[in-house]
């Protein structure tokens, strides 16, 4: 039995040795915030992880924890909720329905429209495929 022990032990020097399969990263979650005007006290909507979404009439701003402001998009008409994607707590892409349905990376630096989706396109399954790549996409103009 020995020898079968040094052999097993042989072929895993000659391999590299015993390597463990990594875990596949975990997807984003969702959290989905109130954008109607009786929960938005002062026009500001509460987020998630510190952040807020400020909101006038047709316009939207993502406001950082620091207090600053991105300006993201006129929307109309304004959506009644907004879809935070996270990695953990923290967000990282925020979603506004909507015609078209607006995507926006989410950092304390900087926020902006990585992606404007019309309604043929927005399937759930595209959107956040969209949104999950928001945080490495280029801004829109």
């Amino acid at each position: 039995m020995s020898w079968i022990r040094a052999g097993v032990a042989s072929l895993l020097v000659a391999l590299g040795g015993c390597q463990t399969a990594e875990k596949p990263k975990a997807a984003n979650g969702s959290v989905f915030t109130s954008l109607s005007p009786e929960k938005c006290p002062n026009l500001l909507c509460p987020g998630v992880g510190g952040f807020q979404l400020a909101v006038a009439g047709s316009s939207v701003e993502l406001v950082a924890p620091s207090g600053r402001r991105f300006p993201l998009t006129s929307v109309a008409p304004t959506p009644r909720q907004a879809e935070w994607r996270t990695s953990g707590d923290t967000p990282v892409a925020v979603i506004l329905g909507g015609s078209p349905t607006t995507i926006a990376k989410v950092s304390a630096d900087q926020a902006c429209v990585t992606a404007r989706l019309s309604e043929a396109d927005a399937s759930i399954a595209t959107v956040h495929q969209a949104a999950d790549a928001a945080p490495t996409a280029a801004c829109l103009q």
